[in-house]
């Protein structure tokens, strides 16, 4: 119920559980529910995430990052690439 209510929304998600599952709950109790055990989900992933971080990097440590969506160009642009002059 938790993964349906943060796919779409909670009058969707309460059709879907309706039509597949026979569950019949309200759109507040869906929303009530998702919320609940959502926090309690974010919590355990936090935790989960600060573990597995190292306490400190040794001071001459290579690290390897990457970034998917910042927009930055890897290659310059070339002008007037597909132009006829």
């Amino acid at each position: 119920m938790v993964y349906l209510g943060q796919l779409t929304n909670y009058e969707e998600g309460v059709s879907v559980l309706r039509e597949f599952y026979g569950i019949e709950v309200s759109k507040t109790q869906h929303f009530r529910l998702t919320s609940h055990y959502g926090k309690q989900i974010v919590s355990i992933l936090e935790n989960e995430q600060e573990s597995s971080l190292p306490e400190k990097l040794p001071d001459k440590a290579t690290v390897y990052a990457e970034c998917d969506g910042s927009m930055i160009l890897a290659r310059e642009k070339k002008e007037n690439q597909n132009s006829n002059a």
